[in-house]
């Protein structure tokens, strides 16, 4: 019997970012008597092929997805088997991404004309929109 395992969270989150992909990593456990398991493990969003990875000497085998939209995403490991092991399938990972990757841009200006008037104020106005391409 082979056993797949995964572990799903999201990554590039620190200082409150973003995500900057979703870090998966697999673990096959296979019979004791053929050793570690070698061989591919595919990881799935949902249904799309979102990366692969040889299992290695430990039995694992780790991805970093890209940028994921917000929304649930469904992960899971398939194991393909080797001339030893059959292959299997993880349990489904559920990683929630809460807020797209965005860009903020903000526009001041830093040199006054010669016949500017001063106001009491300063107005900034900052954009907030999604990173191109998602």
């Amino acid at each position: 019997m082979t056993v797949t395992g995964l572990t799903a969270a999201l990554a590039g989150t620190e200082g409150g970012g973003p995500p900057s992909g979703i870090a998966l990593s697999a673990t096959v456990t296979g019979s004791p008597w053929f050793g570690v398991p070698s061989g591919m493990v595919y990881f799935y969003d949902g249904e799309a092929l979102v990366g692969m990875s040889m299992v290695s000497n430990a039995g694992t085998a780790t991805c970093t997805t890209g940028t994921p939209a917000a929304g649930m995403h469904a992960m899971t490991a398939v194991y393909q088997g080797d001339q030893a092991t059959l292959g299997s399938t993880s349990e489904v990972a559920t990683v929630e991404v809460t807020k797209d990757a965005t860009v903020t841009t903000l526009d001041v200006l830093t040199t006054w004309p010669d016949n500017y008037v001063e106001l009491p104020g300063v107005v900034l106005t900052a954009t907030v929109a999604p990173q191109a391409g998602q």
